[in-house]
């Protein structure tokens, strides 16, 4: 019989980082299970998990994400112990443990395998499943050489542009091509200009964050939303992310790999010429207002005060009073608060054309009347997720053209949204 050793919480993190699936629609015999593979004195653990994106009502398209992480552990065997089990169940005895160290191996009883988890005090059995069709080629895909990310600065520029993320339906267009529908559900990865970008859009807006990485991929595509809160669940600390692409059964995955860690996602592709429309809109550009750190507190607190819902969101879901009369709010479709931003002699004037409400904010514009009508959460959205106390505001001359948001640190990171009305008086 193959007995192994392994430390108890490399396998407890191990099994938490595995890749679950919540999707009740479209379900698999792979879901919510994972295969420990151990051979030589390294134990693998592997997982995968998808995500389904609706093309019309009869078409779908599904991304996979693999994931293994490899282990120490103790000794060196021969022969390869293999279990194929339920990751929550594992879980469960691993957190009931509390010797450091655990035994795993396999016990037959009639045609059924088990993974017996044991210490010097009790053992468990647990249920191991026929595991032929869960691994293919793609889970031992591994890379030597490509771009070298760094963790915390990935998952920093994820978390800038992430709001950006389609949630809604799309009605108007800041990009001009046709393109998936599913670029609009993910993170943009681009690798132009010599630099590598993360990016988001919902057609209505782009977030874009430059990590100043120097390559020559010369590539743009999307990896999920789910992928995305994967790099930022496995890769947590500061390290060290080595990344490309690969060619697999023709079409291409993206690879990123630490010291331990391997994880792959189908891409989408191709992403939109982000940059081809901000080169454009940048033409029409004709007003630059420095906002303070004081006048972007001041309209941040305007914006969020016309959206009560969303500050109601972001304190926790309301608890039923005993009446059971107050409702639960869903803030993934917000309402549409348009405001209109009007500047003129010193002044900005913030206009809630919901409800008329509105406020005053000291700014040092002495240019020609304009007026610009926004949606008030994108304005407020992207406000918040500028690095630094302060930002500057770039007004398009006309419709047709977007809206800059930029900091006024050295973050290089940029906001684009499209207005509803502009009126430049000349």
């Amino acid at each position: 019989m193959v007995k192994v050793e392994v430390n108890r919480m490399q396998l407890y993190n191990a099994v938490w980082k595995s890749l679950a699936s919540k999707n009740k629609i479209f379900t698999s015999e792979r879901d919510n299970k994972v295969l420990l593979k151990a051979t030589g004195n390294t134990l693998k653990v592997y997982s995968t998990n998808y995500e389904v994106y609706d093309i019309n009502d009869s078409y779908y398209n599904s991304y996979h994400n693999y994931l293994s992480i490899s282990i120490d552990i103790s000794g060196e065997s021969n022969d390869e112990l293999i279990a194929l089990v339920d990751r929550y169940n594992l879980l469960n005895i691993l957190k009931s443990i509390k010797s450091n160290k655990v035994s795993l191996s396999i016990q037959k009883d009639g045609f059924t395998d088990y993974l017996v988890i044991s210490n010097n005090i009790i053992t468990y059995r647990l249920q191991s499943y026929n595991h032929e069709s869960f691994i293919d080629d793609v889970m031992n895909k591994d890379i030597n050489d490509g771009v070298v990310i760094n963790s915390e600065a990935l998952i920093s520029a994820i978390d800038k542009v992430m709001y950006t993320v389609y949630r809604a339906g799309i009605d108007y267009i800041i990009l001009s091509e046709n393109y998936n529908p599913n670029i609009f559900k993910g993170i943009g990865f681009i690798f132009e200009r010599n630099s590598f970008f993360v990016a988001g859009t919902d057609n209505y807006r782009v977030a874009i964050c430059d990590l100043k990485v120097p390559n020559n991929l010369n590539t743009r595509f999307v990896i999920t939303k789910k992928a995305a809160f994967t790099l930022k669940k496995i890769f947590n600390s500061n390290n060290n992310i080595l990344f490309n692409i690969v060619e697999e059964s023709g079409y291409k995955i993206a690879v990123f790999k630490s010291d331990n860690i391997v994880f792959i996602t189908e891409i989408i592709k191709e992403y939109p010429d982000v940059f081809g429309t901000i080169n454009e809109d940048k033409k029409h550009l004709v007003i630059k207002l420095k906002l303070s750190k004081k006048v972007k507190e001041a309209l941040l607190n305007t914006l969020e005060s016309f959206i009560p819902e969303r500050k109601e969101n972001k304190e926790g879901k309301e608890e039923e009073n005993k009446n059971n009369k107050v409702k639960l709010i869903n803030f993934s479709k917000p309402r549409v608060i348009i405001v209109k931003l009007i500047l003129e002699n010193n002044n900005l004037h913030i206009l809630s054309l919901s409800d008329n409400s509105s406020a005053n904010i000291s700014v040092n514009y002495k240019g020609n009347k304009y007026e610009i009508m926004l949606d008030a959460l994108f304005l407020l959205e992207a406000l918040e997720n500028m690095c630094g106390d302060k930002a500057v505001l770039k007004l398009p001359s006309n419709t047709k053209c977007g809206m800059y948001i930029e900091p006024t640190s050295n973050c290089n990171c940029l906001a684009l949204l499209m207005p509803m009305e502009v009126k430049y008086y000349d």
